[in-house]
């Protein structure tokens, strides 16, 4: 049987780590390996896909130290500023305490981050720091998940 949601996951990881690219871990200044979530998955699988709340992270600050948590304040409010780390710490999960995907939905989200990784990987590049808010409203839209 098809796990929707693990694929998914997958590609919307693979889009996190293509556009944080050239950047540090969010948690420390390791290099990006995976793609870490703020609000882990056990603790709200309705963020699971939501790339604000993913951001790449090293293999270490993502397994061994649960997403360095403190690591990862810090690096939201250096990258992106105070006003959007209050965004993802309180703001994502009084949005979107319970979401409920359907297979149509995830099969519908599949397909669109395929188109939007290989659009991501045509254009190879790195983008602004102040790009990469903008991308990740823009991609969530295209999900049709978080609406």
């Amino acid at each position: 049987m098809t796990d929707w949601k693990k694929d998914l996951e997958r590609e919307v990881n693979q889009i996190v780590r293509i556009l944080d690219n050239g950047r540090s871990c969010i948690s420390c200044t390791g290099n990006i390996e995976q793609a870490g979530h703020y609000h882990s998955v056990g603790s709200n699988d309705s963020l699971r896909f939501n790339f604000h709340n993913i951001h790449g992270q090293c293999i270490y600050c993502n397994m061994h130290k649960g997403s360095n948590i403190i690591g990862y304040d810090e690096g939201l409010i250096e990258r992106y500023g105070r006003e959007y780390w209050e965004h993802v710490k309180f703001n994502l999960v009084r949005s979107y305490p319970l979401v409920k995907f359907t297979v149509a939905d995830l099969q519908f989200a599949i397909t669109e981050a395929r188109k939007i990784k290989k659009e991501l990987k045509q254009a190879d590049q790195i983008y602004p720091t102040k790009m990469l808010v903008a991308l990740r409203r823009r991609y969530n839209e295209r999900l049709r998940l978080y609406t």
